[in-house]
């Protein structure tokens, strides 16, 4: 298992296929901007979701980094809903954008 970089955006450290394609159909999202820095996501999925120090937002940084009943959850926690599930081609554009 390869272990996944905080440095790096997601969507460049998707598990594929043999064709290449990712393995998830959705991904986590958070809206750092909305995000208040809670930590409970972060808390409840730690394979998937961190806290950037320097923004103080919480990240994801390993799509599937839990079980989906876990990362689920976490999103449940979230106070402000600021964490969605997004198709590839969304996650691209809002993680080049940040």
């Amino acid at each position: 298992i390869v272990e996944k970089s905080k440095l790096i955006p997601s969507h460049k450290q998707l598990d594929l296929n043999e064709d290449g394609e990712p393995l998830m159909l959705r991904f986590a999202y958070v809206d750092e901007i909305a995000c208040i820095g809670c930590t409970f996501c972060a808390d409840v999925a730690r394979g998937t979701f961190y806290m950037d120090e320097q923004a103080g937002r919480a990240r994801v940084f390993n799509q599937g980094g839990d079980e989906p009943d876990v990362i689920q959850e976490a999103i449940d926690t979230c106070p402000v809903n600021c964490i969605t599930y997004v198709d590839l081609e969304d996650l691209q554009i809002l993680e080049s954008e940040r």
